[in-house]
């Protein structure tokens, strides 16, 4: 768990998405990058902790069900994907399911990704606040 977030809004997510409340585990004890770096897959909301995912290696799903914002170029990342609503989240995890495991290596070196963290174009500190908003 992120430790700004209360243990309830994920059981509440968890409820909504049907998911069985004994294989959703909250914890707040290890490390996020230890979590993140032995995870098949991080699902969130706009968060930075999708880029920390990604300089791991580690895919990510976006879950944008209420704000429907926009970020084109967070779209443009290798290992994002960002859905709209229920019936999406559960397509894009059952076809992650069904994958072979992802490059973990080349989601950590994408050129996109070290663009959107450092483009010197004087965006960069822009593209990681939008997460944030």
């Amino acid at each position: 768990m992120h430790p700004g977030e209360e243990l309830e809004y994920y059981a509440a997510a968890g409820r909504a998405l049907g998911w069985d409340p004994l294989k959703l585990t909250t914890i707040r004890e290890p490390i996020l990058y230890d979590v993140l770096e032995q995870s098949d897959l991080l699902v969130t909301a706009y968060s930075s902790t999708v880029l920390e995912a990604l300089i791991l290696g580690t895919p990510a799903i976006v879950f944008d069900g209420m704000v429907g914002r926009r970020l084109p170029v967070l779209h443009d990342l290798p290992g994002v994907t960002i859905v709209y609503s229920r019936d999406r989240l559960q397509q894009e995890l059952d076809a992650h399911r069904s994958a072979p495991p992802p490059d973990r290596a080349a989601l950590r070196a994408s050129p996109e990704l070290r663009e959107y963290l450092s483009g010197l174009d004087g965006q960069a500190t822009a593209r990681v606040a939008a997460l944030l908003e």
